[in-house]
This record gives structure tokens, sequence and C-alpha cells, in this order.
């Protein structure tokens, strides 16, 4: 059982069930009589597909195993990149230095995403909204989706601006703790 909850995550259940029977081997003539072999401890039956004495003659078994896979795309690599080493550096000039480093490297990502479109043809559909002449999106449609953009463009200022006081206050509680002797 296979489930894929967006492109790049996915769910697998996988049950192996093992039956199998394994009787003594027996003669071939009339008799039908279990075929012994000589050990050191005497004589032993002989096993159908194995000679271990301790093999059982009957295996009913079921393993389950469950895998989850995520593929991360460079974005979020890069993302989540900037975030570790904004917490992992202490001192607070160095940090802010190399996280705007690595955060203009790191938007050079932005155009390779937006040009991907006409760049690798096969992967992906052609522009409908930002493409010369007439977008190929039904106007309806595309008033949503710009009412949404908007929406969630305010949404987003909002918590960054909370975000960014938040910060600043970090800032200065960390400055405020350099000063203590």
């Amino acid at each position: 059982l296979e489930y894929q909850i967006t492109r790049s995550i996915f769910v697998r259940a996988v049950g192996e069930y093992l039956a199998d029977y394994a009787d003594d081997l027996r003669e071939s003539d009339r008799s039908n009589d279990p075929l012994v072999r000589l050990t050191r401890d005497g004589y032993v039956r002989a096993r159908g597909f194995s000679t271990a004495a301790a093999r059982p003659n009957r295996i009913n078994e079921l393993r389950p195993e469950l895998l989850f896979s995520y593929l991360p795309s460079p974005g979020t690599v890069v993302y989540a990149g900037y975030l570790l080493l904004r917490q992992s550096i202490v001192d607070r000039r160095r940090r802010a230095r190399l996280a705007a480093i690595f955060g203009i490297i790191g938007f050079l990502n932005v155009p390779v995403v937006h040009f991907s479109v006409i760049w690798w043809r096969g992967l992906h559909q052609p522009p409908t909204v930002i493409r010369p002449g007439d977008p190929t999106i039904d106007h309806l449609l595309l008033a949503e989706l710009l009412a949404s953009v908007v929406s969630f463009t305010l949404l987003y200022l909002w918590m960054l601006r909370g975000r960014v006081d938040l910060e600043a206050a970090r800032d200065a509680a960390e400055l405020a703790l350099e000063r203590v002797p």
C-alpha cells in the first residue's frame, strides 16, 4: 500500500506473509515411509528443504514494514541551512554577516525556480499567468488567484513584522547580557 501525500512526500506500508510447509522426505515406493538418516545421535527423520532437525514443519509469519520518504526541494534545503546557520553561531555580528551572505546566495535559486517552467518543458506545463499576451487562465479564476496572493502577502507582512519585533527584543536581550560583567 503506497500513498503519495505530495510530490515529494509518500508513505508506503508493506506486509510480507510467509507460509511454508516442509514434510519429511519419503520413500518413492508405495510404502511412503519417512526417510531416515544416520547421525552420531542415531537415526533421525530427513526433513524437506533442509536437513536441520530443528526446522519446524510449518511456518506462518507476517513481517510488516513502514516507509516514510521525503525528498526536499533545493529551496527547502537552502532555507533549512539558513535557519541552522542563524541558530548555530553565538557572536551576533558574525552570525548576522554570514546569514546575510547565505541569504543572498540562497536567493539565486529564485530565478532558477521561476524560469524552470521555460527551461525544462518536459517537467512543467507552460506559463499560464505571467506570460506574454493574454493569460490562458480563466479571468474569474485569475481574479480569485490575485485576491488570494494579496491576502496571503498581507498576512505574511503582518507575521513578518511580529517576527522582526521578536528578533529586535532578542538582540536587545543579548546586548544586555553582553554588558553584564
